[in-house]
């Protein structure tokens, strides 16, 4: 359950890592660039450097919380054994399965008496 929800958190903090770095220019020009240049909007509140100072310090602590995030997951996966969360579907579906046994006992009641009385049909050899 906590490894689900910090799955969770982890794709969130890593999507808006990412908006954070496309936003981000070398030399302003970028996106953020858009927020801060003209008037209104984010660039009365942040200024023209302001934003790209914004989203340059949301990058640093959005790149700590993914790290973060990666060495709790870590750690959990770490000290459950490898359990389900990180085994394949087709590692799951060998250890779960069953395999039928092939006895008298499994056998609904009545097949085995039907397969003894009723011999095999041969074709008329025609003799």
């Amino acid at each position: 359950m906590v490894y689900s929800i910090l799955l969770f958190f982890h794709v969130l903090i890593s999507i808006a890592l990412t908006i954070a770095i496309l936003m981000q220019s070398s030399k302003g020009g970028g996106l953020s660039g858009v927020f801060g240049g003209g008037g209104g909007g984010l660039g009365s509140v942040f200024g023209g450097r302001g934003v790209a100072t914004f989203l340059s310090k949301f990058t640093i602590v959005m790149a700590g919380l993914f790290l973060l995030v990666c060495l709790i997951m870590g750690k959990i996966t770490h000290d459950s054994g490898g359990t389900q969360s990180t085994q394949s579907a087709v590692q799951r579906a060998r250890t779960s399965r069953v395999i039928p046994m092939h006895s008298a006992e499994a056998q609904p009641a009545g097949t085995e008496a039907e397969a003894t009385e009723t011999p095999a049909s041969t074709p008329d050899s025609g003799n």
